[in-house]
């Protein structure tokens, strides 16, 4: 052509041919890298080296390809999975950070509100539960003269983790009351054997 004197589109076209061989394998590169991260159950971590990443990266340069689009779907999928599995094992909080992971991936609103209300019936449920335990043992080393020994399994101990769990809670504030009354009275039983260290021992932990 260049010898002819002629303009020609040969070489245009064929650069521009290039450059599509060259976008579809880069397309290609990310949706194969997002497969294999999604198979190792990387969705969204490490940074820069998770299925989110590389799926976005492809919605970046091709976002009305129908392989991108799937592979979007398929994430989306993949995260509300480990949403609902949390969720199964009565873990909120892990629930939670995957509820976050998938808003910000795409899933719909109201799929995230379902998920997000599910997570909040779970972690009351889990609330409600601990509650309970903590309470029974509490009861129990209180029954057994348990009260403030030993340090890491006595009424006092449980109590302690009421409070951290819900100081207002019905369960702490009788569990309070009734280590506050137990208290005072091995302080008396204390003094009428006229053991008055112990007895300011015991009058201290009922101050306390």
């Amino acid at each position: 052509a260049g010898k002819d004197g002629k303009h020609s589109t040969l070489v245009a076209e064929a650069r521009e041919e290039l450059e599509q061989k060259k976008f579809d394998e880069r397309v290609g590169d990310y949706l194969t890298r997002a497969t294999e991260r999604l198979r190792a159950g990387q969705l969204v971590e490490p940074a820069q080296d998770n299925a989110r990443f590389f799926i976005e990266s492809a919605r970046a340069v091709a976002p009305n390809e129908p392989q991108v689009k799937q592979a979007q779907k398929e994430l989306e999928e993949h995260l509300v999975a480990e949403v609902r599995k949390s969720l199964a094992a009565g873990n909120a909080e892990t629930a939670q950070h995957w509820i976050d992971a998938a808003a910000d991936s795409g899933v719909s609103r109201e799929e995230i509100t379902e998920l997000t209300k599910e997570a909040q019936r779970v972690q009351t449920s889990a609330k409600a539960d601990a509650m309970a335990r903590l309470t029974l043992l509490f009861n129990q080393r209180l029954s057994q003269g348990k009260v403030i020994d030993p340090t890491n399994d006595s009424a006092k101990f449980y109590l302690a983790q009421l409070v951290q769990s819900d100081a207002t809670h019905p369960s702490t504030v009788l569990a309070r009351q009734a280590l506050a009354s137990r208290t005072l009275d091995e302080a008396k039983a204390a003094a009428h054997r006229q053991d008055y260290v112990g007895a300011k021992r015991w009058l201290a932990e009922t101050r306390e």
